[in-house]
Protein backbone atom coordinates (compact mmCIF):
# COMPACT_ATOMS: atom_id res chain seq x y z
CA UNK A 1 0.00 0.00 0.00
CA UNK A 2 1.07 3.56 -0.62
CA UNK A 3 1.81 5.97 2.23
CA UNK A 4 -1.46 7.87 1.70
CA UNK A 5 -3.46 4.66 1.64
CA UNK A 6 -1.89 3.54 4.92
CA UNK A 7 -2.59 6.90 6.54
CA UNK A 8 -6.21 6.89 5.37
CA UNK A 9 -6.72 3.33 6.61
CA UNK A 10 -5.21 4.20 10.00
CA UNK A 11 -7.55 7.18 10.32
CA UNK A 12 -10.57 4.98 9.65
CA UNK A 13 -9.44 2.42 12.22
CA UNK A 14 -8.84 5.02 14.95
CA UNK A 15 -11.80 7.26 14.13
CA UNK A 16 -13.93 6.21 17.11
CA UNK A 17 -10.99 6.34 19.50
CA UNK A 18 -10.05 9.85 18.36
CA UNK A 19 -13.58 11.15 18.82
CA UNK A 20 -13.80 9.47 22.23
CA UNK A 21 -10.64 11.24 23.43
CA UNK A 22 -11.78 14.60 22.05
CA UNK A 23 -15.25 14.44 23.59
CA UNK A 24 -13.82 13.21 26.88
CA UNK A 25 -11.42 16.16 26.96
CA UNK A 26 -14.25 18.60 26.24
CA UNK A 27 -16.43 17.01 28.92
CA UNK A 28 -13.61 17.31 31.47
CA UNK A 29 -13.26 21.03 30.72
CA UNK A 30 -16.98 21.56 31.22
CA UNK A 31 -17.08 19.41 34.37
CA UNK A 32 -14.18 21.34 35.93
CA UNK A 33 -15.71 24.69 34.84
CA UNK A 34 -12.67 25.64 32.75
CA UNK A 35 -13.03 28.04 29.83
CA UNK A 36 -13.96 26.40 26.52
CA UNK A 37 -11.12 28.29 24.83
CA UNK A 38 -8.67 26.00 26.64
CA UNK A 39 -9.87 23.01 24.60
CA UNK A 40 -7.21 23.38 21.89
CA UNK A 41 -4.53 23.94 24.50
CA UNK A 42 -5.59 20.75 26.29
CA UNK A 43 -5.35 18.76 23.05
CA UNK A 44 -1.85 20.16 22.45
CA UNK A 45 -0.86 19.06 25.96
CA UNK A 46 -2.13 15.56 25.23
CA UNK A 47 -0.01 15.50 22.09
CA UNK A 48 3.06 16.42 24.15
CA UNK A 49 2.17 13.63 26.58
CA UNK A 50 2.16 11.30 23.58
CA UNK A 51 -1.48 10.37 23.39
CA UNK A 52 -1.27 8.80 19.92
CA UNK A 53 -4.87 9.20 18.81
CA UNK A 54 -5.44 12.86 19.63
CA UNK A 55 -3.08 14.24 16.97
CA UNK A 56 -5.47 12.89 14.32
CA UNK A 57 -8.33 15.08 15.59
CA UNK A 58 -8.45 17.87 13.00
CA UNK A 59 -11.69 19.63 13.94
CA UNK A 60 -10.24 22.42 16.08
CA UNK A 61 -11.90 25.53 14.69
CA UNK A 62 -14.15 27.69 16.86
CA UNK A 63 -17.23 26.47 15.02
CA UNK A 64 -16.28 22.82 15.49
CA UNK A 65 -15.57 23.37 19.19
CA UNK A 66 -18.93 25.08 19.69
CA UNK A 67 -20.75 22.22 17.96
CA UNK A 68 -18.84 19.70 20.07
CA UNK A 69 -19.87 21.32 23.36
CA UNK A 70 -23.48 21.67 22.17
CA UNK A 71 -23.57 17.96 21.31
CA UNK A 72 -22.26 17.10 24.77
CA UNK A 73 -24.91 19.28 26.37
CA UNK A 74 -27.67 17.76 24.27
CA UNK A 75 -26.53 14.23 25.12
CA UNK A 76 -26.63 14.99 28.84
CA UNK A 77 -30.02 16.65 28.48
CA UNK A 78 -31.42 13.64 26.60
CA UNK A 79 -30.42 11.38 29.51
CA UNK A 80 -32.17 13.70 31.99
CA UNK A 81 -35.32 13.96 29.88
CA UNK A 82 -35.42 10.18 29.55
CA UNK A 83 -35.49 9.84 33.35
CA UNK A 84 -38.16 12.54 33.67
CA UNK A 85 -40.42 10.76 31.20
CA UNK A 86 -40.30 7.64 33.35
CA UNK A 87 -41.17 9.58 36.51
CA UNK A 88 -44.75 10.01 37.68
CA UNK A 89 -44.43 13.80 37.95
CA UNK A 90 -41.91 16.62 37.91
CA UNK A 91 -41.60 20.23 39.02
CA UNK A 92 -39.94 23.31 37.58
CA UNK A 93 -37.85 26.04 39.16
CA UNK A 94 -37.68 29.16 36.99
CA UNK A 95 -36.16 32.59 37.33
CA UNK A 96 -35.23 35.52 35.13
CA UNK A 97 -31.68 36.85 34.90
CA UNK A 98 -29.85 39.39 32.75
CA UNK A 99 -26.49 38.23 31.41
CA UNK A 100 -23.37 40.31 30.70
CA UNK A 101 -24.66 41.16 27.21
CA UNK A 102 -27.82 42.67 28.77
CA UNK A 103 -30.04 39.90 27.40
CA UNK A 104 -32.90 38.83 29.64
CA UNK A 105 -32.86 35.07 30.03
CA UNK A 106 -35.33 32.60 31.52
CA UNK A 107 -33.42 29.90 33.41
CA UNK A 108 -35.22 26.65 34.18
CA UNK A 109 -34.33 23.73 36.44
CA UNK A 110 -36.29 20.50 36.67
CA UNK A 111 -36.80 18.35 39.77
CA UNK A 112 -38.13 14.81 39.89
CA UNK A 113 -37.84 11.54 41.78
CA UNK A 114 -35.52 9.13 40.00
CA UNK A 115 -37.66 6.06 39.14
CA UNK A 116 -34.70 3.72 39.67
CA UNK A 117 -33.43 5.00 43.04
CA UNK A 118 -36.41 6.96 44.37
CA UNK A 119 -34.09 9.83 45.29
CA UNK A 120 -34.99 13.41 44.30
CA UNK A 121 -32.80 14.98 41.62
CA UNK A 122 -32.45 18.55 40.39
CA UNK A 123 -30.95 19.27 36.97
CA UNK A 124 -30.49 22.27 34.70
CA UNK A 125 -33.07 22.14 31.91
CA UNK A 126 -32.84 25.19 29.66
CA UNK A 127 -32.01 28.85 29.19
CA UNK A 128 -34.17 30.92 26.84
CA UNK A 129 -34.06 34.46 25.50
CA UNK A 130 -37.22 36.06 26.89
CA UNK A 131 -37.33 39.03 24.51
CA UNK A 132 -36.27 37.22 21.35
CA UNK A 133 -39.84 37.04 19.99
CA UNK A 134 -41.59 39.32 22.45
CA UNK A 135 -41.48 42.97 23.52
CA UNK A 136 -42.24 42.35 27.18
CA UNK A 137 -41.20 39.83 29.81
CA UNK A 138 -44.75 39.39 31.04
CA UNK A 139 -46.51 36.27 32.32
CA UNK A 140 -47.87 35.34 28.89
CA UNK A 141 -44.36 35.36 27.38
CA UNK A 142 -42.91 33.25 30.19
CA UNK A 143 -45.75 30.72 29.98
CA UNK A 144 -45.24 30.47 26.23
CA UNK A 145 -41.51 29.78 26.71
CA UNK A 146 -42.21 27.11 29.32
CA UNK A 147 -44.73 25.38 27.08
CA UNK A 148 -42.34 25.49 24.11
CA UNK A 149 -39.52 23.95 26.15
CA UNK A 150 -41.69 21.14 27.51
CA UNK A 151 -43.09 20.41 24.07
CA UNK A 152 -39.62 20.38 22.49
CA UNK A 153 -38.39 17.91 25.13
CA UNK A 154 -41.45 15.70 24.76
CA UNK A 155 -42.56 16.18 28.38
CA UNK A 156 -46.26 16.03 29.23
CA UNK A 157 -47.41 19.27 30.83
CA UNK A 158 -50.07 17.35 32.77
CA UNK A 159 -47.27 15.77 34.82
CA UNK A 160 -46.13 19.19 36.02
CA UNK A 161 -46.88 19.13 39.74
CA UNK A 162 -45.35 22.39 41.05
CA UNK A 163 -43.67 25.62 40.02
CA UNK A 164 -41.06 27.34 42.20
CA UNK A 165 -40.12 30.97 41.61
CA UNK A 166 -38.69 34.05 43.35
CA UNK A 167 -42.17 35.24 44.32
CA UNK A 168 -42.36 38.22 41.93
CA UNK A 169 -45.85 39.33 40.96
CA UNK A 170 -45.33 38.21 37.35
CA UNK A 171 -44.75 34.68 38.69
CA UNK A 172 -47.18 34.41 41.59
CA UNK A 173 -49.97 36.81 40.65
CA UNK A 174 -53.33 35.34 41.67
CA UNK A 175 -54.99 36.16 38.32
CA UNK A 176 -52.40 36.91 35.66
CA UNK A 177 -49.29 35.28 37.11
CA UNK A 178 -47.35 32.47 35.45
CA UNK A 179 -48.61 29.90 37.96
CA UNK A 180 -52.21 31.06 37.53
CA UNK A 181 -52.01 30.72 33.75
CA UNK A 182 -50.44 27.26 34.01
CA UNK A 183 -53.28 26.20 36.33
CA UNK A 184 -55.65 26.67 33.41
CA UNK A 185 -54.06 23.53 31.95
CA UNK A 186 -52.91 21.83 35.17
CA UNK A 187 -55.48 22.64 37.91
CA UNK A 188 -53.51 20.75 40.58
CA UNK A 189 -50.34 22.81 40.08
CA UNK A 190 -48.71 23.90 43.38
CA UNK A 191 -47.21 27.39 43.41
CA UNK A 192 -44.07 27.59 45.59
CA UNK A 193 -42.42 30.83 46.70
CA UNK A 194 -38.67 30.15 47.08
CA UNK A 195 -37.86 29.90 50.80
CA UNK A 196 -34.53 31.71 50.34
CA UNK A 197 -36.26 34.70 48.75
CA UNK A 198 -38.93 34.65 51.46
CA UNK A 199 -36.25 34.61 54.14
CA UNK A 200 -34.43 37.49 52.46
CA UNK A 201 -37.64 39.57 52.34
CA UNK A 202 -38.38 38.78 55.99
CA UNK A 203 -34.83 39.71 57.04
CA UNK A 204 -34.94 42.99 55.11
CA UNK A 205 -38.23 43.96 56.76
CA UNK A 206 -37.01 42.93 60.21
CA UNK A 207 -33.68 44.71 59.86
CA UNK A 208 -35.43 48.05 59.40
CA UNK A 209 -36.64 47.82 63.00
CA UNK A 210 -33.40 46.46 64.49
CA UNK A 211 -30.93 49.28 65.01
CA UNK A 212 -27.82 47.11 65.69
CA UNK A 213 -28.39 45.09 62.50
CA UNK A 214 -28.92 48.27 60.46
CA UNK A 215 -25.68 49.68 61.86
CA UNK A 216 -23.79 46.52 60.90
CA UNK A 217 -25.20 46.67 57.37
CA UNK A 218 -24.02 50.28 57.15
CA UNK A 219 -20.51 49.60 58.45
CA UNK A 220 -19.72 46.49 56.39
CA UNK A 221 -19.68 48.22 52.95
CA UNK A 222 -17.51 50.96 54.45
CA UNK A 223 -15.03 48.37 55.73
CA UNK A 224 -14.81 46.78 52.29
CA UNK A 225 -14.47 50.13 50.51
CA UNK A 226 -11.72 51.37 52.86
CA UNK A 227 -9.23 48.70 51.74
CA UNK A 228 -10.61 47.70 48.33
CA UNK A 229 -10.26 51.14 46.77
CA UNK A 230 -6.67 51.68 47.91
CA UNK A 231 -3.71 49.45 47.12
CA UNK A 232 -1.64 51.15 49.85
CA UNK A 233 -4.25 50.46 52.54
CA UNK A 234 -4.61 46.86 51.41
CA UNK A 235 -0.83 46.40 51.63
CA UNK A 236 -0.73 47.91 55.13
CA UNK A 237 -3.57 45.67 56.29
CA UNK A 238 -1.89 42.52 54.92
CA UNK A 239 1.42 43.46 56.55
CA UNK A 240 -0.18 44.10 59.93
CA UNK A 241 -2.22 40.91 59.67
CA UNK A 242 0.90 38.87 58.86
CA UNK A 243 2.83 40.33 61.79
CA UNK A 244 0.00 39.81 64.27
CA UNK A 245 -0.52 36.19 63.29
CA UNK A 246 3.21 35.43 63.12
CA UNK A 247 2.99 34.09 59.63
CA UNK A 248 6.71 34.30 58.84
CA UNK A 249 7.25 30.67 59.79
CA UNK A 250 4.13 29.45 57.98
CA UNK A 251 3.77 28.40 54.39
CA UNK A 252 2.71 30.82 51.67
CA UNK A 253 -0.59 28.96 51.30
CA UNK A 254 -1.36 29.51 54.98
CA UNK A 255 -0.52 33.20 54.68
CA UNK A 256 -2.98 33.68 51.86
CA UNK A 257 -5.67 31.81 53.77
CA UNK A 258 -5.24 33.74 57.03
CA UNK A 259 -4.94 37.21 55.52
CA UNK A 260 -8.30 37.09 53.77
CA UNK A 261 -9.58 40.51 52.82
CA UNK A 262 -12.95 41.83 53.90
CA UNK A 263 -15.75 40.51 51.70
CA UNK A 264 -18.22 42.89 50.08
CA UNK A 265 -21.74 42.97 51.53
CA UNK A 266 -24.62 43.45 49.10
CA UNK A 267 -28.25 43.94 50.12
CA UNK A 268 -29.57 42.07 47.08
CA UNK A 269 -27.40 38.99 47.77
CA UNK A 270 -28.20 37.68 51.24
CA UNK A 271 -25.30 35.22 51.36
CA UNK A 272 -22.80 38.03 50.80
CA UNK A 273 -23.76 39.59 54.15
CA UNK A 274 -22.91 36.37 55.96
CA UNK A 275 -19.57 36.06 54.17
CA UNK A 276 -18.75 39.69 54.97
CA UNK A 277 -19.48 39.25 58.68
CA UNK A 278 -17.45 36.05 58.74
CA UNK A 279 -14.41 37.71 57.12
CA UNK A 280 -14.55 40.65 59.56
CA UNK A 281 -14.79 38.35 62.60
CA UNK A 282 -11.89 36.26 61.36
CA UNK A 283 -9.63 39.30 60.87
CA UNK A 284 -11.00 41.68 63.50
CA UNK A 285 -7.72 42.18 65.48
CA UNK A 286 -5.80 43.02 62.32
CA UNK A 287 -8.52 45.39 61.13
CA UNK A 288 -8.60 47.23 64.46
CA UNK A 289 -4.83 47.55 64.49
CA UNK A 290 -4.88 48.88 60.90
CA UNK A 291 -7.34 51.63 61.73
CA UNK A 292 -5.44 52.53 64.92
CA UNK A 293 -2.30 52.87 62.79
CA UNK A 294 -4.04 55.26 60.39
CA UNK A 295 -5.63 57.14 63.30
CA UNK A 296 -2.25 57.75 64.93
CA UNK A 297 -0.47 58.47 61.65
CA UNK A 298 -2.63 61.15 60.02
CA UNK A 299 -5.89 61.20 62.03
CA UNK A 300 -7.71 59.68 59.07
CA UNK A 301 -11.41 60.49 59.65
CA UNK A 302 -12.59 57.37 57.83
CA UNK A 303 -10.41 55.13 60.00
CA UNK A 304 -11.66 56.90 63.14
CA UNK A 305 -15.27 56.48 62.05
CA UNK A 306 -14.74 52.74 61.39
CA UNK A 307 -12.75 52.15 64.58
CA UNK A 308 -15.44 53.39 66.97
CA UNK A 309 -18.22 50.90 66.16
CA UNK A 310 -15.94 47.83 66.10
CA UNK A 311 -13.65 48.20 69.07
CA UNK A 312 -14.63 46.30 72.24
CA UNK A 313 -17.21 48.15 74.34
CA UNK A 314 -17.15 50.91 71.75
CA UNK A 315 -19.93 53.35 71.10
CA UNK A 316 -21.60 53.87 67.76
CA UNK A 317 -23.23 57.27 67.20
CA UNK A 318 -26.43 57.07 65.19
CA UNK A 319 -29.24 59.60 64.94
CA UNK A 320 -27.33 61.79 67.42
CA UNK A 321 -27.69 59.13 70.13
CA UNK A 322 -25.00 56.95 71.63
CA UNK A 323 -25.96 53.30 71.40
CA UNK A 324 -23.75 50.53 72.68
CA UNK A 325 -23.36 47.52 70.29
Amino acid sequence: MSYFHKKFKTQLQTKDSVLHHAFLSAYWLAREEIANRKFTSLLELEEILRVPEIRRFDHRSQGSQRELFLLLGQALKDEIVKKVKNANSYSLMVDEATDVSVVEQLISFIQFANPETGAPEVHFLSIQNVLENSTSANAATIVKLIREELSKDGLEINKLSSLASDGASVMTGSRNGVAAKLRETVPTLINIHCICHRLALACNDANDNLTPISQVETVLPQLWSFCENSAVRSAVYKQISSEMKELESMSEKSKVKLTTKVQKACHTRWLSLDKSVESVCRNLPALLQTWRWYQNKDSNPTAIGLLNPLRPNGRYIAHNKKQRI
